[in-house]
């Protein structure tokens, strides 16, 4: 009897697995621009809905406080001392706006930073106050990791979301809800996870 049911859990694990993976593969796809400038999707039947819950956007994060003393040690270290007026709580730098080799300066001094400190470094002028901000580029999510990755991101952590309509929600209609279903949903949850990230290799 014991053996009979545990073979009847294995073949159930590996249906949910396929059922999961077969979700994951609809979701599938790319967004390719129209020679007029529209954007046409791929044709797997889910992908907008991958798009819609995986939206980003990019933005600015500033060096501030110790990242900004960082990047004056550095600028200190390659190029000497060169006389900076800056402020380490709001992160920015003085500068001679009305003065273009000032600019070009700071241009040769991005590029050092760039190679010497983070690759991705880059610099902000404000014109209006005479000041400079360093930062680097971000993608932040529209949805949290929490939401999208669980629904439609991530194979293995797919096995948490779609298991409440896979695993919990049959089981409680077919056999009512018995505390013994929260440990056996847990291990299938696991090795649902597990079954995944196998097939979707």
């Amino acid at each position: 009897m014991l053996q009979q049911h545990l073979i009847e859990f294995i073949l159930y694990v590996i249906i949910q697995a396929w059922c999961i993976n077969g979700i994951k593969a609809s979701a599938s796809g790319t967004t390719i621009k129209n020679p007029d400038g529209s954007d046409r999707d791929g044709e797997m039947i889910l992908y907008p809905f991958f798009k819609y819950l995986t939206q980003r956007t990019i933005v600015k994060l500033f060096y501030k406080s110790r990242g900004f003393h960082e990047v004056i040690k550095t600028i200190d270290s390659l190029f000497g001392d060169l006389g900076l007026d800056y402020n380490i709580t709001d992160g920015s730098v003085v500068f001679d706006r009305t003065s273009k080799a000032a600019k070009l300066k700071w241009k040769k001094v991005e590029e050092e930073l760039r190679q010497q400190f983070d690759q991705d470094l880059r610099i902000e002028y404000d014109d209006w106050r005479g000041k400079l901000y360093f930062y680097k580029e971000a993608q932040k999510y529209k949805f949290s990791k929490w939401i999208r990755k669980p629904i439609i991101e991530c194979v293995v952590c797919m096995s948490s979301f779609w298991g409440i309509f896979l695993f919990w929600i049959p089981v409680v209609c077919m056999y009512g809800f018995n505390p013994l279903i929260i440990p056996i949903g847990i291990v299938n949850t696991f090795c649902v996870a597990y079954l995944n990230k196998l097939i979707y290799r």
